[in-house]
């Protein structure tokens, strides 16, 4: 067998073909003295590798070939050796190995949170649960343990060269444009996200937002039993928002959950919330384990992270933003509504303030004119990136903006744009691979370049500001007091 590809999940396909008694060839178009490193355990263990260009001919005597999710199916080496050699993803290869059921959650936006927050409850619900896929543990990592559950984050990617794969619950939470720098356009993108209810059968399960308009009208079609979601309107059977409770019902039952007592907040997040308690009930979770959970769920990093606050302006890590819809969603959840941002704390006043935003990065061919939709809550735009004269193109007229070379100076320059009130959002619509190593990274640097303007303020002898540990909520002005009197800065 081949895998192509060595990055983490290449690898860890290479080491699972290993054990299984396989001759194993690895082939990564890299040839750097770094990826000679990073294979040579491989090469020891036994697997031959091969770096530098795909060609055809290094797939002779072949019999499967398995694909990292970074490299494309539509590689014309790919699409030419396809004829004679069947092309497997790596969740396609585990799925034929697994034998627990699958809950496979997929979507544009939210995948990471909805997925570690069905694990979670089932957890808490006492069932063994794997929880992975594209958030970080490939799926091959859960083969052999002893689960009652796989909940697993699957990308358009992943699911690009897929054959039998097929989730016992699968969810689908959004779907805006993204990606469109591999997928050659929006419906190509869309068709591969289809693809995971592609082998469902009727006492299979498909959780759908049925306040996108392009996946209600699609969901009519699929052949697992539909159950929706909606912040909208009462769906049955499904979850939804009534008031400022979160219902779940049937034919048989219904149960709520009180927003207020949910630790997650924002638009996005309720979306993410009722995808969640819909899976865990077919999942045959208890209601108060969900409750429990709901109670106390951490936001994970770089998702509308508060960070802290200088001179009554609060700055939020949204790095993981990096697609135009998840832009949207996250200026939304500045100007609070049922539901949103900021947190408790904040004086009647706050509720108007506006954002000023961090964008840019690696291009990846979204639509940027829609972020000029949100120009009443925008107050300026701070762009950096390779993709900083396209941002500029799409806001122009619309949204006052600047350009930053650094993401210090980024910061600094979008601070002295903002009034007090107002946030900071590092959301950037883009990946980060141009300036940054990854979207951590680039999160990482936006905090430490906030604690550095919050101890120049406080050095200054003007009002300092003080911000929180991980974990702790803005108080009333988003100002939270160390017992020190400085800056805290979030720490991982």
């Amino acid at each position: 067998m081949a895998v192509l590809g060595l990055a983490s999940t290449g690898r860890a396909v290479c080491r699972f073909l290993l054990r299984e008694g396989a001759t194993v060839l690895g082939l990564d178009q890299k040839d750097t003295l770094l990826m000679q490193e990073i294979v040579k355990p491989l090469v020891e263990a036994g697997v031959t590798v091969r770096l530098g260009p795909h060609r055809s001919e290094d797939f002779r005597g072949v019999d499967v070939l398995v694909l990292s999710p970074g490299v494309s199916i539509s590689h014309p080496t790919i699409k030419e050796v396809s004829n004679r050699i069947p092309v497997w993803s790596e969740i396609e290869l585990a799925y034929r190995h697994l034998k627990a059921p699958i809950i496979g959650v997929t979507g544009t936006n939210g995948k990471s949170t909805t997925t570690v927050l069905i694990g979670k409850i089932l957890e808490a619900a006492g069932k063994r649960v794997f929880t992975g896929g594209n958030l970080g543990t490939p799926l091959i990592e859960a083969v052999g343990g002893s689960w009652d559950w796989i909940v697993c984050e699957i990308s358009s990617f992943q699911l690009e060269a897929i054959r039998e794969f097929r989730p016992k619950i699968g969810v689908f939470l959004n779907i805006t444009d993204d990606h469109l720098d591999r997928h050659k356009d929006f419906n190509e993108y869309f068709d591969a996200k289809k693809r995971l209810f592609e082998h469902q059968r009727s006492e299979d399960f498909a959780v759908i937002n049925l306040d996108d308009p392009l996946l209600a009208d699609w969901a009519r079609a699929l052949s697992a039993s539909l159950i929706g979601t909606s912040r909208l309107r009462s769906t049955s059977p499904g979850a939804f928002l009534r008031g400022d409770e979160l219902v779940y019902g049937d034919t048989r039952v219904e149960e709520s959950y009180p927003l207020a007592e949910a630790n997650l907040k924002g638009v996005h997040n309720i979306e993410n919330m009722l995808a969640s308690i819909a899976a865990a009930r077919l999942a045959f979770c208890p209601p108060d384990a969900i409750r429990s959970v709901l109670k106390t769920f951490q936001p994970l990093p770089h998702r509308m992270e508060w960070v802290g606050a200088v001179k009554g302006v609060d700055f939020y890590d949204d790095s993981k933003a990096t697609n135009v819809g998840a832009v949207i969603r996250a200026i939304e959840s500045m100007t609070p509504t049922t539901g949103e941002m900021p947190r408790e704390g904040r004086s009647p006043e706050r509720l108007t303030r506006k954002t000023v935003l961090i964008l840019g990065g690696l291009d990846k061919g979204g639509d940027f004119g829609l972020i000029a939709s949100q120009s009443d809550r925008i107050r300026h735009a701070v762009l950096i990136g390779q993709a900083r004269q396209r941002l500029e193109e799409a806001l122009r007229g619309r949204v006052e903006t600047s350009p930053a070379g650094s993401m210090g100076e980024a910061v600094r320059s979008a601070w002295k744009s903002a009034e007090e009130g107002d946030a900071v959002l590092l959301s950037p619509a883009c990946a980060s691979f141009d300036m940054f190593k990854s979207y951590k990274d680039r999160g990482e640097q936006f905090c430490e370049a906030v604690r550095k303007l919050a101890a120049e303020v406080s050095a200054s002898g003007r009002e300092g500001s003080q911000a929180r540990k991980t974990g702790s909520k803005p108080s009333d002005g988003g100002t939270a007091k160390s017992p020190k009197g400085v800056y805290e800065a979030r720490m991982h």
